[in-house]
């Protein structure tokens, strides 16, 4: 990384963390002599905004299979020529490096394993694509047949519905421990400007 660049990210990083302390200092002098203050300020701020409405239409069935069926040549014959392309320069063109120490760009191990690991994944997927859109093109009723097992409509709803309930059992915690968390949230923040500070 440009060292101008981890520069700057690593002085908005501080002063971010600065000002998060700064307001845990405040919050913990309220709480420790008006925590009717932040009571108010917790039933006016904790308004839950449920995420359903503005979701719903992800969780709706857009089926899109005919569309592609219908034109299955032009679409077949697009992603054909796009995947034998791809495959193209990643076996002709581009070729990842045998050994670390052939990499001119400045990476660590784990970036060089994990640019290796995405670049046989792709090239893994990219081949295994080109006879299906063969199949698309040649033959559609073949996945014709194959699509309504494989379109099964998973909801997320059932699955984060405990994140869209109201929780206010640690507000209610909080507020009923009022001077504990007070010291605790000062404390916590003092010691963390000393140790950015020193």
């Amino acid at each position: 990384m440009n060292p101008l660049i981890a520069e700057v990210l690593l002085q908005a990083g501080i002063l971010i963390l600065k000002i998060g302390m700064s307001a845990g200092i405040v919050v913990g002098l309220i709480l420790l002599m008006r925590p009717e203050l932040i009571s108010k300020w917790n039933q006016k701020l904790n308004k839950w905004y449920s995420t359903r409405r503005a979701l719903r239409v992800l969780e709706m069935v857009h089926d899109t299979d005919p569309w592609f069926l219908k034109n299955h040549r032009v679409y077949g014959g697009f992603m054909l020529l796009a995947s034998l392309v791809l495959l193209y320069f990643m076996l002709f063109s581009s070729t990842p490096p045998t050994a670390y120490d052939s990499i001119q760009t400045p990476l660590n191990a784990d970036q060089f394993l994990a640019i290796k690991f995405i670049y046989y994944v792709l090239l893994v997927a990219t081949a295994i694509s080109v006879p299906l859109w063969i199949i698309l093109m040649a033959a559609p009723g073949v996945l014709e047949r194959v699509m309504p097992p494989l379109n099964q409509w998973i909801s997320t709803r059932m699955m984060l519905r405990k994140v869209d309930e109201v929780n206010s059992r640690y507000d209610e915690f909080v507020l009923k421990n009022p001077r504990t968390f007070g010291i605790i949230f000062i404390a916590g923040s003092v010691l963390g400007m000393a140790l950015l500070m020193g």
